[in-house]
Parts: structure tokens; C-alpha cells; sequence
């Protein structure tokens, strides 16, 4: 896969990103590098390796799942302060009306 120009500028508009030529030159030379990687990695004879179900053999203990009440308090606490018709408000986007 290519890096070219309007995918970056494509990337910039659909991640609402503004950046300089500077930070697209750079940024296109960092995706190229990332794909050669895939492009290595893909290049590997995996036949004889059996796919991974974990990272790592050790498994954690898992906590029990016991049924509670959630930390109203808390949750209360970090909740933005509005309320429109008994709904918590969603605070606005900056830059956006």
C-alpha cells in the first residue's frame, strides 16, 4: 500500500485534524514505515506455529462477580451537573454550536 497525499488529507478530514505540511510529511512517512512492517510481519512462514489464544501462559485469578450497588456518590460526583427533561446533560464540543 502507497502513502500518498490525499489519503493523508483524507485521514486529516475524517479524523478533524488541521495539519501543517510539516506534520503531513511526517505523518505520511510514519504510516509508510508502519506498513512495511505489516508488510515484513506478512512475509513470515507461520505454518508450523499454533495460533495464541493468550499472551502469556499465566492466568490471573479472576475476581469473584458478586452482585452490588454501583458507587452512586462517585458517580454522582463526576457527572456533568445538567439536567434537561431528567437526562444528564452531554457537555457541548468546543468549537462546535
Amino acid at each position: 500500500m502507497r502513502i500518498t497525499p490525499d489519503l493523508i488529507l483524507n485521514l486529516e478530514r475524517l479524523s478533524r485534524l488541521a495539519l501543517s505540511d510539516t506534520d503531513r510529511i511526517q505523518a505520511a512517512g510514519d504510516l509508510q514505515k508502519m506498513v512495511a512492517l505489516v508488510d515484513s510481519l506478512q512475509q513470515l512462514d507461520l505454518t508450523d506455529i499454533e495460533p495464541l489464544t493468550h499472551i502469556s501462559d499465566d492466568m490471573l485469578d479472576p475476581r469473584p462477580d458478586t452482585p452490588g450497588q454501583p458507587p452512586t456518590d462517585l458517580l454522582n460526583r463526576i457527572a456533568p451537573p445538567v439536567l434537561i427533561d431528567n437526562f444528564l446533560g452531554v457537555p457541548k464540543v468546543p468549537g462546535k454550536e
